[in-house]
């Protein structure tokens, strides 16, 4: 078992893993099981490796939160679709594709579980994955062409988006950007499920 599932599981459970120097403090103390006990004892090694290892990813959760709160406040999305909003905005991540998704995602999750908690943890590492694998392995934006609606921008007010695709600014901006992120979105959550990935509840009220 990866260590990184071993914290998902320990998480499940309604247990929280923080690293303290080279000591794993759990908590709380009165639901730890003698089953979890001697796996954690088991294990220490590459679980303090796995929570001293920041997550792998461009920006910060801080960055994401923020940007989540002003979608969620200030346009008044809710916090599912304001979350999907700051996915959308993150940098670029510059490193390789990974070689193991699903391990990849376990990951992702379990370093920001101390800090976030199971289901934020979850929610945050699927919209990275999603926007990753889109940037990876989505349909590149065809030229000239709105993402959203398909029509020529020719002389049109154009907007371009983090991941390079135009579409229509002005009054169809809402319009073509919403199609257009639900399209992809649909696309990368099927290929996530193909590889194991399932989507979390609460990610979006749409996509």
């Amino acid at each position: 078992m990866e260590a990184s599932t071993i914290l998902t599981t320990i998480a499940a459970a309604g247990l929280t893993v923080t690293a303290d120097g080279d000591r794993l403090m759990v908590r709380p103390k009165d639901r730890i099981t003698p089953e979890v006990r001697d796996l954690i004892r088991a294990r220490k090694a590459e679980l303090l490796a796995l929570l001293a290892e920041p997550p792998a990813t461009a920006d910060t959760d801080d960055d994401w939160d923020e940007r989540a709160a002003i979608a969620e406040h200030d346009a008044g999305l809710s916090r599912g679709t304001a979350e999907t909003v700051a996915d959308a905005c993150h940098p670029a991540w510059h490193g390789v594709e990974p070689t193991n998704w699903r391990e990849w995602f376990n990951a992702e999750v379990a370093t920001r579980i101390p800090a976030m908690g199971m289901a934020a943890a979850e929610r945050r590492a699927w919209g990275i994955a999603m926007d990753l694998w889109h940037r990876w392995h989505g349909v590149k934006p065809t030229p000239h062409r709105c993402a959203g609606c398909g029509g020529r921008l020719d002389g049109a007010r154009v907007f371009v988006l983090p991941d390079g695709a135009p579409v229509h600014d002005g009054e169809s901006f809402l319009r073509c950007m919403g199609a257009y992120g639900r399209r992809w979105r649909a696309q990368a959550a099927a290929a996530l499920a193909a590889l194991g990935i399932m989507e979390p509840e609460g990610v979006t009220d749409d996509h």
